[in-house]
């Protein structure tokens, strides 16, 4: 953060002219966030990869045939999340950027709060904060929409996989190739 300060106080002054205060302060707390959930996100592939390479090895002792029906649905879970995760990616970059421009406007109203009363701009203000809270409402909800949707696609897929795999486990039982106490 100190280094991101240290460079945003390197910019030209042509760029705060751009960009108001509170939208600057809204994007450096932004950084704040990223920071924490990098912290996490450094453990959760590490664990997902040892996951990954237990569970295979648990599916090889048990089946080969139903690791390789498994290992086929691979391609199709990452294309599912591939797809899905642009959409989320997008949302939530709508979302950071509407949160600061509402704090951008929140941040200049409060500053000029003084100006505002002289010119008895109270009501034009407000309702500029409102219009500006309705959209980040919005992209609030289009971000849950785009989550939601990404969670229960990845649920439709795996659910088709455990489909698959009961399904074949049962074929592989009845035929005798697959004992029911090495599938359970």
């Amino acid at each position: 953060r100190e280094d991101l300060f240290r460079r945003l106080l390197k910019l030209p002054l042509a760029y705060f002219e751009r960009k108001q205060t509170g939208y600057l302060v809204a994007r450096l707390g932004e950084v704040s966030s990223i920071t924490i959930l990098f912290s996490a996100a450094m453990i959760i592939p590490l664990l997902g990869i040892f996951e990954l390479l237990l569970s295979t090895g648990l599916m090889l002792w048990i089946d080969w045939r139903l690791t390789i029906i498994v290992s086929m649905t691979m391609p199709l879970l990452y294309v599912a999340a591939r797809y899905q995760g642009r959409g989320v990616r997008a949302s939530t970059r709508s979302m950071m950027e509407q949160g600061a421009v509402v704090s951008k406007h929140l941040q200049e109203s409060l500053s000029g709060v003084q100006t505002i009363k002289e010119h008895g701009a109270e009501e034009r203000q407000t309702e500029k904060i409102a219009s500006n809270l309705k959209k980040l409402l919005h992209t609030g909800i289009v971000q849950g929409v785009a989550g939601t949707l990404a969670n229960e696609s990845m649920t439709l897929v795996t659910g088709f996989v455990t489909l698959a795999v009961l399904w074949t486990s049962s074929r592989f039982i009845l035929d005798g190739s697959l004992t029911v106490g090495k599938y359970i």
